[in-house]
């Protein structure tokens, strides 16, 4: 379990529930859903302006393809939203930011 003392925790949040782990572990890796794919497409926008010779060659990402790694969290990272789920810290020159 995590028993750390950050110099400054400048966002510590609430503990994930065992509920919202169980749900975490269980569904983080499944395929993307249509409505998640259709999300995903609706957030691209062409990162060239209309007057750049890349415009018209831009393509959007096709997440339809996209295959997601089917391995388990390291019980450290799940500990560590046991400890705070979600947040920003800071120990020494080191600044941890996790959502």
């Amino acid at each position: 379990m995590w028993n750390i003392n950050f110099e400054h925790p400048y966002d510590k949040r609430s503990s994930a529930t065992g509920e919202q782990m169980t749900r975490f572990v269980k569904e983080w890796n499944t395929e993307l859903s249509t409505q998640e794919m259709d999300e995903i497409k609706g957030r691209q926008v062409n990162p060239f302006h209309k007057t750049s010779p890349f415009y018209d060659q831009y393509t959007p990402l096709d997440p339809a393809g996209w295959r997601l790694p089917q391995r388990n969290f390291p019980a450290s990272y799940l500990d560590l939203l046991k400890y705070s789920n979600g947040g920003e810290f800071q120990q020494g020159e080191h600044l941890f930011q996790f959502r």
